[in-house]
């Protein structure tokens, strides 16, 4: 909720685009459009950060080491090094 209360914030900070007024604050229009491009921005980078933090969860770098080693040997060391 506070990500998508700062999107919108500072997504209507800069856009003054839109047919339909909703309200008026500190002299900028919050118009229908938006908003709406606001939520659906907010929802697509929780998707987005979900997606990474779930990805994290599921591989170990470890097993990307392993996974990398049977694949090509020679850089294995090297992703080692990167990765350690």
């Amino acid at each position: 909720m506070p990500l998508l209360i700062l999107t919108v914030l500072i997504n209507s900070f800069f856009v003054n685009a839109g047919v339909v007024v909703l309200f008026k604050i500190f002299n900028k229009y919050i118009t229908l459009e938006n908003l709406i491009y606001s939520i659906l921005f907010a929802v697509k980078l929780l998707i987005i950060i979900y997606l990474f933090y779930i990805i994290e969860i599921f591989i170990d770098s470890d097993s990307a080491v392993s996974f990398f080693h049977q694949r090509c040997q020679k850089r294995h060391c090297f992703l080692w090094f990167v990765l350690n």
